[in-house]
């Protein structure tokens, strides 16, 4: 819940310092100095784990280190290649081919590192030997996707398309917001009640890819009440789909790859994240390209908000008057649509994702090599007793 909450907060909160003038948009970045450092005093102060003591240089030696470079490598590659392909170089440049070819290229040879070298690999390869794991890490992947769009291009649409400002796109974001953090809450603890994550994951799902599906039918003119419907129920399928699959993957593992295991999942939801604003971007701007040229647009407002420049030339739309204005929000409407019909089927990939979780028991008996420890008082003193493995 609170990863939930505070991934669809962060973008909401980035409308309001965008409006701060010239120099609010600095606070995106320096909000992450002071929530780091409450973050660490946090679990300095309320984590406390039992666990084995190793020396630095045993530590290191621990660690995939060629895995790690091979990996971030990859990504790197494959998501620049995939931002500069169709829009600031053609898709055929040598630019473009090289960064995808040698993306994907690294990605292999993590994944063979992964299996034949690493003595401690970050992302064991057996966690996908079973179908139960797989379809959940698909869908994590996919979730990724999907959620991060809502959080996205929404303020995205009511800034173009609507007219609104960067501080009132935030607020009209809330109906997805607020209903994403409780739901993702209340699954959790309908899970921990029943133990049926089965049917949390097939509902979530199907409604994350009815709201999203239904995100297809916004226009200029939408009415408040399409607004608000549809982003509840885009939230209502998301919010379920934070916790449901990773608990899911715990019921289907050995407990000691529970922290493997974790790790992959947040991964591959954050590679999901980074793919969807780059490809959502490559789907609007070469749909933009097209809208503009057949719109009712002036050379001049064509050029400016058609391709790569139509997610920067938001404010210019204010700019403009009269049949102008309206032309070009039309177009940005027609654009988003694009996008939200690319969204809506990778929505449906994690629909057809979720046949194949499988249902598994799901114990309340903490088995673990670094227990947590809490403190006690006996007699005035003060000692550390290991928490109840229940």
């Amino acid at each position: 819940m609170t990863w939930a909450a505070a991934s669809a907060i962060g973008p909401v909160l980035g409308g309001v310092f965008a409006d701060m003038g010239s120099w609010g948009w600095r606070f995106c970045f320096i909000i992450n100095i002071p929530m780091g450092f409450i973050a660490i005093l946090g679990l300095s102060l309320f984590l406390h784990l039992r666990s084995p003591t190793i020396t630095l240089s045993a530590g290191l030696k621990q660690v995939d280190w060629l895995g790690t470079f091979l990996i971030v490598a990859g990504v790197i590659f494959f998501l620049v290649g995939l931002e500069f392909g169709g829009l600031t170089y053609p898709w055929g440049s040598p630019l473009v081919v090289c960064l995808i070819v040698f993306g994907v290229l690294l990605a292999a040879l993590f994944l063979l590192v992964e299996h034949k070298f690493a003595e401690h690999p970050i992302m064991p390869l057996r966690l996908f030997t079973h179908r139960t794991t797989v379809s959940c890490y698909a869908i994590g992947f996919f979730h990724g996707f999907v959620f991060i769009a809502g959080c996205y291009f929404l303020p995205l649409y009511f800034q173009a398309v609507r007219g609104a400002t960067p501080l009132l796109s935030g607020v009209y974001v809330l109906p997805y917001v607020v209903i994403l953090s409780i739901v993702s809450g209340l699954a959790g603890l309908l899970i921990s009640r029943t133990g049926r994550y089965q049917q949390v994951i097939w509902a979530g799902t199907a409604i994350q890819a009815l709201g999203f599906g239904l995100l297809v039918r916004l226009t200029r003119t939408s009415n408040w009440g399409e607004l608000a419907i549809y982003q509840i129920l885009a939230g209502v399928g998301s919010g379920p789909l934070f916790q449901a699959p990773l608990i899911a993957v715990y019921a289907a593992i050995n407990p000691k790859d529970m922290a493997t295991a974790t790790t992959t999942f947040a991964f591959l939801r954050t590679l999901g994240t980074a793919l969807a604003i780059s490809l959502g971007l490559i789907v609007f701007g070469n749909t933009m390209a097209k809208t503009t040229t057949s719109g009712g647009l002036s050379p001049e407002v064509a050029a400016r908000i058609g391709g790569e420049s139509a997610s920067a030339s938001i404010e210019y739309i204010k700019e403009l008057s009269g049949q102008q204005r309206v032309a070009a929000q039309d177009a940005y409407a027609a654009g988003m649509r694009a996008m939200w019909w690319f969204f809506l089927a990778i929505a449906l990939c994690a629909v057809a994702a979720s046949a194949g979780v499988g249902k598994h028991h799901l114990s309340k008996r903490l088995d673990s090599n670094q227990l947590a420890v809490r403190k006690k008082k006996n007699a005035g003193k003060s000692e550390e007793a290991v928490a109840d493995n229940v």
